[in-house]
């Protein structure tokens, strides 16, 4: 929460009354904000745990939790959670997770170690379905990469103009 007055307990009463409010430092302020954050992230990986024990190669969720630990930590803390996933799920159910990885680390400023993740996802694909070339180039295109989401087609045109070429024959 940002704002000390909406903070509340276990029981659902308000932790600060006014007064208190009125008479604590700024660095007390702030104090306690970290702490209700750090609190939420902790509840917050919780739940997501709770709902990735029911499909662990869910991208979508480890992506999540990812994100909350590294902007509640460090990169590396999102970037090992989803190693973790990644370890869990196995290879045969993991290529998104790849693509999850890869994207957390272009959203921390590390596109060439998202790169090589967006490899990993690829080896792991099925060649006629290409849905992880979709997938990477989606991102690329969400972040307005248009020669890197271009790059991530091009195995895709090549293999449906290669069919039409075959077709045609």
């Amino acid at each position: 929460p940002a704002d000390l007055e909406l903070m509340i307990d276990a029981e659902g009463k308000r932790r600060f009354s006014s007064d208190q409010l009125q008479a604590m430092t700024p660095l007390k302020r702030q104090q306690e904000l970290q702490a209700a954050a750090q609190g939420n992230l902790n509840l917050g990986v919780e739940v997501v745990e709770l709902l990735q024990s029911a499909d662990p190669s869910d991208a979508s969720l480890a992506l999540m939790k990812a994100r909350a630990r590294a902007r509640f930590g460090k990169d590396k803390d999102g970037e090992d959670s989803l190693r973790a996933d990644i370890a869990k799920a196995g290879p045969a159910n993991s290529k998104l997770l790849w693509v999850s990885l890869g994207a957390l680390q272009a959203e921390s400023g590390r596109p060439e170690l998202a790169v090589e993740s967006f490899e990993e996802a690829r080896k792991l694909q099925d060649p006629t379905l290409r849905d992880v070339d979709i997938q990477i180039a989606d991102f690329w295109f969400s972040r307005q990469q248009w020669g890197r989401a271009r790059e991530a087609l091009e195995p895709i045109v090549s293999v449906v103009t290669g069919e039409r070429q075959a077709g045609l024959a």
